[in-house]
């Protein structure tokens, strides 16, 4: 058994650190923004109607506020 070169370490793990790295800021973008949205007055509002009516209550607050 041979040990594994970093080339092959790197292909095995899925890129490099500066590519991870900018894929977790843009996913913890997202969740940011989702959570923000979700917590919103309008979006407790519109939980009143249920979970649809919650994301709903999310969107009209981005297009009212954002």
């Amino acid at each position: 058994m041979r040990a594994l070169s970093f080339d092959e370490m790197t292909l095995i793990s899925g890129g490099d650190a500066e590519a991870n790295a900018v894929a977790d800021q843009a996913i913890g973008s997202a969740l940011g923004k989702v959570l923000h949205g979700l917590t919103s007055r309008e979006a407790r509002i519109g939980a009143i109607a249920g979970a649809p009516g919650m994301v709903v209550g999310a969107i009209i607050h981005f297009k009212r506020h954002h």
